[in-house]
């Protein structure tokens, strides 16, 4: 499984990187029965800071795009912190793949 992670107007801290590996793994799970059957996964996970301005509302984005064999699954979420954000992509994705 090949993993990109990237951050927009955001530092990407190893606490950030690490909570993401952390998702995408739970994920996996679910990708390895199909990508089991001789699939390359790639995994493309963006997170983003929409303004330094905003002081409330959706300021964190995540989004995800999985492509296992050609077959593509895509999720994001905007949420006023950046973990509610990628934990709501997670689930979104998870739903969509089972």
């Amino acid at each position: 499984m090949q993993i990109n992670l990237q951050g927009k107007n955001i530092e990407m801290t190893e606490a950030i990187r690490d909570y993401v590996l952390k998702r995408v793994t739970n994920l996996e799970k679910l990708l390895s029965k199909i990508s089991g059957k001789g699939g390359e996964v790639t995994v493309s996970f963006e997170v983003s800071k929409n303004t330094n301005h905003h002081k409330s509302g959706s300021v964190f984005h995540a989004d995800c795009l999985i492509n296992i064999k050609g077959e593509e699954f895509y999720g994001s979420a905007d949420e006023e912190d950046l973990y509610q954000a990628i934990d709501a992509v997670k689930e979104s994705l998870f739903k969509e793949i089972s």
